[in-house]
């Protein structure tokens, strides 16, 4: 059993990142934020992994979120720029290339399973946050 977690991260990550432009701007795709990094921003994190191993082969189906941060004055801005990201990186993943770096012998999947947005303020900004949910699910003999 091989442990995708790390190429179905990275894979993602590099469908998205330097691909996804918005407002006239790339939108940077980070593992975790920091103080430095500038809105809007999107996070591509690996949160889960269902294993089915197999005795010649191995299966997993390998869950990542794909969060989109927005950042807006008070009482200014909206869902809509989560919404219109997303969509970006719906089209994004939608158009990937059938190969990757998992290797000619491996089949992957990927599928979106959930979504839901989160909403904060601090008093002077209101920050929008919109989770993708997504499932690769991969197949190798290797």
């Amino acid at each position: 059993m091989n442990d995708s977690t790390k190429d179905v991260r990275g894979y993602i990550y590099g469908l998205l990142n330097d691909n996804i432009t918005y407002d006239a701007s790339a939108v940077p795709v980070v593992a975790k934020a920091t103080d430095q990094t500038t809105y809007p921003y999107i996070v591509v994190q690996a949160t889960g992994l269902v294993d089915d191993p197999l005795k010649d082969r191995f299966g997993g189906v390998y869950e990542v979120q794909v969060q989109v941060h927005t950042k807006y004055p008070l009482n200014y801005g909206g869902q809509d720029d989560c919404d219109d990201i997303s969509n970006l990186i719906l089209q994004q993943i939608r158009l990937r290339n059938p190969t990757s770096d998992f290797g000619t012998d491996t089949m992957f999947i990927f599928k979106q399973t959930n979504q839901r947005y989160l909403d904060d303020d601090n008093g002077q900004f209101e920050y929008f946050t919109k989770i993708l949910v997504f499932e690769a699910n991969v197949i190798s003999d290797g």
